[in-house]
C-alpha cells in the first residue's frame, strides 16, 4: 500500500513538473522579446533587397509592354501575399523552436523573392512567350500587346506553380539529390544566372547612364564588399537616396513621369489565378528543363541557409524549410505572381545584429501595403532604377564568389565552363531583341526557336542558340563532366556524359521543346551522338587506368561538403550578410 502511495505521489509530482514545463514553454512565445534594435536592422536589409528585386523585375515587364493592370493589379499583389505567407511561416518556425528549446535568443530565417530564379523566369520564359505571341502590322508595329502580355502572364503563373510543386517534392528527396550531384555543379548553375542575368544585364543598363549609375555602383561595393559604414545609414538606403538625388538633378527623373506613376497608386484586389494555371499547363512543358533546375537550386540554397543558421546556434528542420519555400511559391502563383520564393541568406549576420522574429512580421506588413496599394509605382517614379540595379549587381557577383569559395582550385575550370550556357542564352536574347527592334517585319517571319534562323545573313549563331537552350541543365551536366574529368574519375565522367546524351535526345538540353526528334531540324540526336562518344572515350580511359596506362584518379576526388568547408576553411568574405556559404562559424558577424 505504501509503495502504491509513493508511486502515485511520484507520478503526480512528475505530471506537475511536466505541466509546469509545458506552461512555461507555451508562455515563452508571448514572453519572447518581439522587437529588438537588431530587428530593425534586419528588416531594413531584407526589405530593401527584396524591394530592389521586385521593382527591377516589375520595371522589366513594364518596359517590355506589360500593362499596369497586369503588373500592379495581378503580379504585385501576388508578391505581397507570398511575402506575407513566407515571412509568417518562418516567424512561427522560430517561435516553435523557441518553445521546444526554452530559448529566447532564436532568430527567424529571413525570406524573400528568389532573385536569380525571378530573372531566369523573366528572360527565359515570360518574355520569350510574350514576343512569340506578338503580331505585327505591315509597318512593323505590334497589334496585340495586351493579349500577348496576358498570355505570357498566364504561362508565367503556371510555370511558377509547377516550380512550387517541384520545390515541395524536393523537400522529400532534395537532400538525397544533393548527395548525388556535386555541390559545385549545383551552385555553378545558380552562379551562371547571377553572372549572366544579375550582373551582365543590369550592368548594361548602368553603363548607359554612367553619370548617374557609377557612383551608385561603388557605394554598394564599398558598403557590401569593403565594409564601409555610412554613419548608421544602411548602404541600400543610402544608394537609393544619392541615386535618386542625382536622377532628379540630372533630369533622369521628371515630374511628368512621377505624375504618371502616381495615377497607379490605388487599392488593387489582386487575382486568384488558379483557373489560368490549369488552363495553361500544356504551355509549360517546353520550359521544364529550366523550371526543375531552378527548383533544385532553391532546394540546395535552402539547405545551405539552414546549415548556416545551425552554425549560428539555431537548428531548423531542413525539410520543413524546403517545404515552406515550395508552399510560398505555390501561394505566389495562385495569387498571380510569376516569381518564386525562398529562404534568404543572412541569418548569422541578422542574429549577430540582435534580430529575433519581429523583422519578419514587419517585412510581411510592409509588402502587403506596398503591393496592394500600387505604392511600388510611386517608388519607381521617385527612385532611379539605376540606384536599385547595383544591389542586383552585388547579388550577381556574390553568388559567383560564394561558389568559388567552396570550389577546390583544380575545379575552377569546371566552374567557368558551367557559366557558359547561361551567357549564351543571355547573348542570344540580346541578339533576338536587336533583330526585333531593328527589323520587326523580318522578326515576324522568323522562328527564333529554329536553329536554322540563327544562320541567316552569314551569322553563324546557331551554336549560341543551341548551347543556351535549357541552359541550367547544360550548366550542371557540363560542369559535372569537367569536374570529374579533372579528377580523372572516368566512371562518373562517363555517367554524366550519358546523362547529357539522354537529356539531349529528349529535349532537356540544347533544345526548347521536349521529345525526341521534335522537329526535322532538331539537333538533339547530334548532341546525343557527341555525348555518347565522349562517354565511350571515358570508358576506354577507365580501362587504361585499371591496367596502369593512365594516371590514377585524385585521392580526394569529388568535392567537399559545406560542413567540411565550414570546419576546414576560414571565410574570405568580409560581409557574411549575403554569403551563401559563410565559414566564420565561431564568431559570426
Amino acid at each position: 500500500m505504501e509503495r502504491q502511495s509513493h508511486h502515485s505521489y511520484a507520478t503526480l509530482v512528475n505530471e506537475a513538473k511536466n505541466r509546469a514545463n509545458f506552461e512555461t514553454r507555451r508562455s515563452l512565445i508571448f514572453s519572447l522579446p518581439w522587437f529588438q534594435k537588431g530587428d530593425w536592422d534586419a528588416f531594413t536589409a531584407v526589405t530593401s533587397n527584396n524591394m530592389a528585386t521586385m521593382l527591377v523585375c516589375l520595371q522589366l515587364l513594364l518596359s517590355a509592354g506589360f500593362s499596369n493592370e497586369i503588373v500592379y493589379g495581378k503580379i504585385s499583389p501576388g508578391i505581397g501575399i507570398s511575402m506575407a505567407f513566407g515571412s509568417v511561416f518562418y516567424m512561427f518556425q522560430a517561435l516553435i523552436v523557441a518553445r521546444h528549446t526554452g530559448r529566447q535568443d532564436i532568430c527567424a530565417q529571413p525570406f524573400g523573392i528568389n532573385t536569380p530564379g525571378a530573372f531566369a523566369f523573366i528572360s527565359s520564359i515570360i518574355l520569350p512567350v510574350y514576343f512569340k505571341k506578338l503580331e505585327y502590322d505591315q509597318a512593323g508595329n505590334p497589334t496585340n500587346v495586351d493579349e500577348a502580355a496576358t498570355f505570357a502572364w498566364k504561362v508565367g503563373v503556371a510555370a511558377n506553380f509547377v516550380q512550387g510543386v517541384v520545390e515541395v517534392a524536393f523537400a522529400v528527396v532534395g537532400p538525397q539529390i544533393q548527395s548525388g550531384v556535386p555541390l559545385v555543379a549545383l551552385l555553378t548553375s545558380l552562379a551562371s544566372i547571377g553572372f549572366a542575368f544579375l550582373l551582365s544585364g543590369p550592368m548594361l543598363s548602368e553603363a548607359a547612364k554612367p553619370a548617374l549609375s557609377w557612383i551608385c555602383i561603388f557605394i554598394v561595393f564599398l558598403g557590401y564588399f569593403a565594409g564601409v559604414k555610412w554613419m548608421g545609414v544602411p548602404t541600400s538606403v543610402l544608394v537609393m537616396i544619392i541615386g535618386s538625388a542625382i536622377g532628379w538633378a540630372g533630369g533622369y527623373l521628371t515630374v511628368d513621369h512621377l505624375k504618371d506613376e502616381v495615377t497607379n497608386v490605388k487599392m488593387y484586389s489582386g487575382d486568384f489565378a488558379i483557373v489560368e494555371i490549369f488552363e495553361n499547363f500544356h504551355e509549360v512543358s517546353p520550359y521544364i528543363g529550366l523550371i526543375i533546375p531552378v527548383g533544385l537550386t532553391v532546394a540546395v540554397g535552402t539547405i545551405q541557409c539552414v546549415e548556416l543558421a545551425k552554425t549560428a546556434g539555431d537548428t531548423y528542420n531542413v525539410r520543413w524549410s524546403m517545404l515552406g519555400d515550395g508552399l510560398a511559391t505555390i501561394v505566389a502563383a495562385c495569387f498571380g505572381s510569376v516569381f518564386g520564393m525562398t529562404v534568404f541568406i543572412g541569418h548569422p549576420a541578422f542574429k549577430a545584429m540582435g534580430a529575433r522574429v519581429a523583422y519578419n512580421a514587419l517585412t510581411a506588413a510592409v509588402f502587403i501595403v506596398v503591393c496592394f496599394t500600387g505604392l511600388s509605382a510611386m517608388v519607381l517614379g521617385i527612385v532611379a532604377i539605376e540606384a536599385l540595379n547595383p544591389i542586383l549587381l552585388f547579388v550577381g557577383i556574390i553568388v559567383c564568389v560564394d561558389t568559388l569559395h567552396i570550389t577546390p582550385k583544380r575545379h575552377y575550370a569546371a566552374f567557368i565552363l558551367g557559366l557558359l550556357p547561361a551567357v549564351c542564352n543571355w547573348a542570344g536574347e540580346k541578339a533576338e531583341a536587336l533583330v526585333r527592334a531593328a527589323a520587326p517585319e523580318v522578326a515576324q517571319t522568323l522562328d527564333f526557336q529554329d536553329p536554322t534562323a540563327w544562320r541567316l545573313w552569314g551569322a553563324d549563331l546557331h551554336g549560341l542558340y543551341l548551347l543556351g537552350s535549357n541552359y541550367l541543365v547544360s550548366s550542371i551536366v557540363l560542369c559535372c563532366m569537367m569536374l570529374f574529368t579533372v579528377d580523372r574519375n572516368f566512371p562518373l565522367a562517363a555517367f554524366w556524359a550519358l546523362v547529357g546524351a539522354i537529356c539531349s535526345l529528349f529535349g532537356f538540353m540544347h533544345s526548347i521543346e521536349l521529345g525526341a526528334w521534335v522537329k526535322p531540324h532538331d539537333y538533339g540526336w547530334r548532341f546525343c551522338v557527341g555525348y555518347t562518344s565522349v562517354a565511350a572515350l571515358f570508358g576506354l580511359l577507365y580501362v587504361g587506368q585499371r591496367y596502369g596506362f593512365v594516371e590514377p584518379p585524385f585521392e580526394d576526388e569529388g568535392e567537399k561538403t559545406v560542413a567540411k568547408e565550414v570546419k576546414e576553411e576560414e571565410s574570405d568574405s568580409k560581409n557574411p550578410l549575403f554569403c551563401i556559404v559563410d565559414t566564420e562559424t565561431e564568431n559570426p558577424k
